[in-house]
């Protein structure tokens, strides 16, 4: 089985490694692929697409799996992306056998995402348990979808981090991501 952890990574954070171990640990995948998200509507990145890959690289030898890797397909495309677009793309280069990775609280909302449910319906997803969020139940509403419980991830967020990214005791990154964010006066706005 091939997991799809696509997320903004706006920067990659122990958090995201706590979840990469939970999947390796519970689940024994073939591999991992993280596709940093593209543009999006919804979502305005801190920092350009150059540094996310510098700092998802840095993370990935932080890691040091062959099962995990980056694809950054969504990089060059100039066109906002949704689910349907990374699935599609994942099925054309990774085959069918995909899992989608997300927060647990997304969940509630996802049938809001596109009008044709795809998100919701049409995916193969895992929730994951995030602090300070109940497991929610499933309904009729959304489809092929399971749950990784038991497992504990960080109470760590893209968000927290560049906030206190320049503490000098913060430790939610790896520390070369720290230095990367540091030496290139990143998020310099978020403190």
């Amino acid at each position: 089985m091939v997991y799809i952890f696509w997320w903004a990574f706006d920067p990659p954070h122990l958090g995201h490694f706590a979840i990469i171990e939970a999947v390796l640990k519970h689940l024994h995948p073939e591999k991992i692929i993280i596709i940093p998200s593209g543009k999006r509507n919804d979502k305005a990145y801190k920092v350009d697409d150059y540094h996310r890959r510098n700092m998802l690289e840095l993370f990935l030898s932080e890691i040091q799996d062959d099962r995990i890797f980056c694809d950054f397909h969504f990089f060059s495309i100039d066109s906002e992306m949704i689910t349907r677009d990374v699935d599609m793309y994942a099925q054309n280069v990774y085959g069918n056998s995909l899992i989608h990775i997300f927060w647990s609280d997304t969940l509630s909302g996802m049938v809001d995402w596109d009008i044709e449910w795809y998100a919701a319906q049409k995916i193969h997803k895992l929730f994951i348990p995030r602090y300070g969020y109940e497991m929610p139940s499933l309904d009729e509403t959304i489809r092929n979808a399971s749950f990784l419980p038991g497992v504990s991830i960080p109470n760590i967020s893209s968000t927290l981090v560049r906030s206190q990214i320049r503490s000098s005791n913060y430790s939610g990154i790896f520390t070369s991501i720290k230095e990367y964010i540091v030496e290139n006066q990143l998020y310099t706005d978020w403190h």
